[in-house]
């Protein structure tokens, strides 16, 4: 799954941030491995809480789960240490789960409603009509053809 938008998320810890408008939280992220039946981690590391979740992330608890809503991965190259830098946001979250269409278990988008397809116009067709050997023999200016 990995982190993006509408991945479910274990929270481990949050700690304030150092310019009081952002928290930094520790989070994973993990799928079932259908051939051995076992959880496996498929994101874990620290992340920021910035925005709308920087407000919800302050009354978060060790455990909790959190469905992410809106966020953002950035990396920067540091010339002098030679050393690329990732930085992932999360810009709003959720704490229940999305509702999904169909069941199932494990980690989805949230819904969004279907949009449905422009209809094209139903074609007219044109009026069959028999055609005799004589008409298929002259050209549309009226000449026989050469055949």
């Amino acid at each position: 799954m990995g982190f993006r938008a509408g991945a479910c998320a274990t929270v481990w810890e949050v700690l304030p941030g150092s310019s009081g408008r952002s928290n930094k939280g520790r989070i994973s992220i993990s799928k079932k491995n259908i051939l051995t039946d076992q959880w496996e981690d498929d994101f874990k590391g620290y992340v920021l809480f910035a925005g709308d979740a920087f407000q919800q992330s302050q009354s978060l608890k060790p455990k909790d789960r959190i469905w992410i809503e809106y966020c953002d991965v950035t990396n920067r190259w540091d010339k002098e240490k030679q050393r690329e830098y990732t930085n992932f946001t999360i810009f709003s979250f959720t704490t229940t789960p999305p509702v999904r269409n169909g069941g199932g278990q494990g980690q989805s988008r949230p819904s969004q409603p279907q949009q449905q397809r422009p209809t094209r116009p139903s074609q007219q067709s044109a009026p069959q009509t028999e055609l005799s050997a004589a008409d298929l023999a002259m050209a549309p200016d009226g000449t026989d053809l050469p055949w």
